[in-house]
């Protein structure tokens, strides 16, 4: 669990991955709101591939422990994917207050959500 945002480019596909923590089920349900919606918005952007959002570790997260959740998203380069990070959109599409980002390992191959405040692995209970 210590890889919590990372984005790896090859020839073939630009990934970028990034996880959240959700203390409650509404703020769950309002991520889950908000991704389904960037994800329709990124796939009219030419070079999207796909936007998966996974709830990680099922059977510790409920609460008081919250849901994390792991964002994945894929572009055919870094150019799309910066299409997409430079949009009104996504500049627009900010989460309600209750949702967390990790902070990331390696800040150098990261791209944090502006508006989030951010919660240390360290600092998790699980």
């Amino acid at each position: 669990m210590k890889m919590l945002c990372v984005m790896n480019v090859n020839p073939k596909r630009y990934v970028a991955k990034n996880r959240y923590w959700c203390p409650t089920k509404i703020d769950a349900m309002n991520f889950e709101n908000v991704m389904d919606k960037r994800r329709k918005e990124m796939a009219k952007i030419e070079g999207f591939i796909s936007c998966d959002i996974i709830l990680v570790d099922h059977k510790y997260l409920s609460e008081p422990n919250g849901y994390v959740y792991e964002c994945q998203q894929g572009w055919k380069s870094d150019r799309d994917y910066q299409t997409w990070m430079t949009s009104k959109y996504n500049h627009t599409s900010n989460f309600d207050t209750g949702i967390y980002q990790f902070v990331p390992e390696n800040k150098k191959i990261s791209i944090p959500e502006t508006y989030m405040p951010f919660i240390d692995v360290d600092d998790f209970t699980w």
